[in-house]
């Protein structure tokens, strides 16, 4: 398996902010229990969690429900909005007192103390609850009545009970028009609306489940009221055709209107509001998501993640790459200049940034910059560089592929191509019912002596390059999955600079289970990690043990659906509108947990109950199959009403928590490879076994 280090970005910010941690995390427990900062007690509360604009609020210490003579009041982290909001905030650590400027008044808070001052003036705080000074895990945050934070800055508030949720929005606007402008470099849809908007958004990559490529934006607490439209919640009524924008809907959605962007090729966007307009943008413009390194065949690579597929300029200094993506936004570090140390596989370290054009570049190109820093033993004539799809790869080591080229087609298709420096001969023998081909390659014509392939598709076992031969010729052999055929096999052929090899798997192509949608939910991402062990994130082991799971559906010949595949933040809300939108057969959220107690180990699976049971039943045999394959404690299948993913999908789904980050014998093995294998196969079973049922 070839394991990612994926970068992490670390954002330490100040004591009333804190390190990001994973407020959606919270609302997996029913309870927690926080330490009063004024008196050091602890007492156990129930769990809230926070949304602004649609977008999740995360957090250290939770928003919680407090009791205050038999009411319940919701209190919230009030840093954590005020920030959000663009005020500055400080905090008196000797009086514990927080101020925060707006811009238009400054408001002092202080612990204990049922009155506020704002501008001077002491006011009552609601129902007369003080803000608390309390700390989870080391973590102390001020959390204050959500009704004073909502009218100190302008919000409307909201509570939705079925999943614990404070729901935060700016004032309640609508939009009067939309209009499609492809005259400009970055082609533009602008909405007319009656005042500053928030969006949420998200891609649906329809070529992973046989569709067409969409954009999908929500304008929050936004009115659909074009003049000369029939209104008709969740119906089209407006229609656009413009070459690579093939449809632009709009149409009224729950409380909140929703621009749905149908494409012919995939698109990268910018969403931001025109103040001088008066309207929402949204932008067509390629965007820097992601940046990670990988070992891809034995080879040192720095993966750069893209919108959309990239224009990029390379410049090679003595010592380092410098990749220019050209007319693109950085969201890494929301274009920050970073810079993370690798110091492995001749990557010493990688820098980013948006970067100001110099005087090689227009002054209005808008460019993401990023710089691979060489190791001094690397020379910089080993680096080679391309891009896939939406993905430049750096490679370190010079081409580790040398002219070979795998591609997995589609579920069940692939081919091999292994281009000749130098045109010749080949052989190559095939045995159908022992399923392998090899091919014999001479090694005057090509060099794979370096070439490590690894590959475990459902279609291709493995590949091996014997270069042991007495006959001066490299064997590239090639172990085929059951039910694999070669389907171009050739004895001998003559003077030919490129190998072709087509693959086909029949059992795939049969499978029962092909028209049957998974999709599979890596919990947090990006800047939210998740539990955090001594040296593990769950984000982390989220991903691995998702792709994990992906390999062993499709294996099967299912359809899968990745919520995410890199190191990037999903909207808890969005997750679930994925699934529903794909109209999938099945969601699986994949999580680790922690807990307060070093000693908390094993594995349990949570679901929201509704009336037809077919979630309860799908938890019940996901715990089953893990337990039997993993052998690891069985904490049981657990009932949670409240936790949104599996609450607001249409579908059967779970969260399954495969360990304990905070358990240090758990923590090292649930990191290993082969933890991942077993995992990825018993969700696999607990799949097969409820759909049997």
């Amino acid at each position: 398996m070839n394991w990612k280090r994926l970068l992490v970005i670390l954002l330490t910010v100040t004591l009333l902010m804190g390190q990001v941690a994973f407020a959606d995390k919270f609302l997996e427990y029913e309870t927690v229990e926080l330490i009063d900062g004024m008196n050091n007690i602890g007492t156990s509360y129930t769990t809230a969690g926070m949304t602004l604009a649609g977008m999740d609020v995360i957090t250290d210490v939770p928003s919680i429900l407090y009791n205050v003579k038999g009411n319940t009041r919701t209190l919230v982290p009030i840093s954590f909005v005020a920030k959000s909001m663009g005020a500055k905030v400080s905090w008196d650590q000797d009086t514990k007192t927080a101020t925060f400027s707006t811009g238009k008044n400054v408001i002092k808070l202080q612990a204990d103390n049922p009155k506020a001052d704002i501008d001077g003036i002491l006011f009552d705080l609601p129902n007369g609850v003080p803000p608390k000074l309390m700390g989870y895990k080391g973590n102390f945050r001020l959390l204050v009545p959500i009704k004073f934070v909502a009218e100190q800055f302008n919000l409307e508030v909201g509570w939705d009970g079925d999943t614990r949720m404070v729901v935060l929005n700016y004032p309640r606007q609508s939009m009067s028009d939309i209009r499609y402008d492809e005259t400009k470099m970055n082609p533009e849809i602008r909405i007319k609306t009656t005042g500053e908007v928030r969006t949420t958004s998200y891609f649906l990559s329809g070529s992973q489940v046989g569709g067409k490529d969409k954009i999908v934006i929500d304008l929050e607490n936004t009115e659909f009221s074009i003049p000369d439209y029939k209104l008709e919640s969740g119906k089209e009524n407006i229609v656009l055709l413009y070459g690579d924008v093939k449809k632009i809907s709009t149409y009224a959605y729950e409380n909140k209107s929703r621009v749905e962007i149908d494409l012919d090729r995939r698109r990268g966007y910018d969403t931001f509001y025109d103040a001088d307009k008066g309207e929402l943008v949204i932008r067509f413009i390629n965007s820097v998501q992601d940046i990670r390194t990988e070992q891809i065949y034995a080879a040192e690579a720095v993966i750069i993640n893209t919108g959309e597929e990239p224009a990029y300029n390379v410049q090679r200094l003595q010592d380092m790459v410098i990749v220019d993506v050209m007319n693109s936004l950085m969201k890494v570090n929301e274009g920050q200049y970073g810079t993370t140390d690798i110091n492995e596989g001749g990557v010493k370290s990688i820098s980013y940034s948006q970067f100001e054009p110099s005087a090689e570049y227009d002054p209005s190109d808008i460019i993401s910059r990023v710089v691979v820093k060489l190791e001094d033993d690397t020379s910089i004539d080993d680096v080679f560089i391309e891009h896939v799809d939406n993905e430049i790869i750096v490679y370190v080591s010079g081409d580790p592929l040398n002219g070979f080229d795998y591609a997995k087609n589609s579920l069940d298709t692939a081919s091999l191509k292994m281009g000749l420096q130098t045109a010749g001969t080949y052989r190559s023998t095939y045995d159908e019912s022992a399923g392998y081909y090899w091919v014999y390659l001479q090694k005057s014509t090509t060099d794979l002596s370096k070439l490590d392939v690894q590959i475990d598709d459902s279609i291709i076992d493995r590949i091996v390059i014997d270069d042991s031969s007495d006959q001066d010729e490299y064997i590239v052999k090639i172990d085929l999955a059951d039910g694999t055929k070669v389907l171009n096999p050739e004895g001998t052929k003559q003077e030919t600079s490129m190998v072709a090899v087509a693959f086909a798997n029949e059992a795939l192509k049969n499978s029962i289970y092909r028209n049957t949608l998974v999709v599979i939910d890596a919990g947090h991402g990006g800047w939210d990690p998740g539990a955090v062990g001594s040296f593990t994130q769950e984000k982390v082991l989220a991903l691995e043990a998702s792709k994990r799971l992906k390999k062993e559906l499709e294996g099967q010949g299912f359809k899968t659906y990745m919520i995410r595949d890199t190191d990037v933040r999903v909207q808890l809300q969005q997750r679930s509108k994925i699934a529903n939108e794909l109209n999938a057969d099945l969601f699986i959220s994949v999580h680790f947990n922690a807990a307060e107690s070093t000693k908390a180990r094993g594995i349990e699976t949570l679901y929201a109950p509704e009336p037809t049971g077919q979630k309860k039943k799908l938890a019940y045999a996901m715990q089953d199959a893990l337990i039997d394959k993993m052998g690891s404690v069985n904490r049981g299948v657990v009932e949670r009403p409240n936790l949104h993913v599996t609450r607001a999908t249409n579908m059967p789904s779970v969260i399954v928590e495969l360990g304990f980050v905070t358990n240090a014998e758990e923590e090292k093995r649930i990191s290993t490879p082969e933890f991942m294998v077993d995992a990825g196969k018993a969700m696999l079973n607990g799949i097969l076994n409820f759909l049997k049922k």
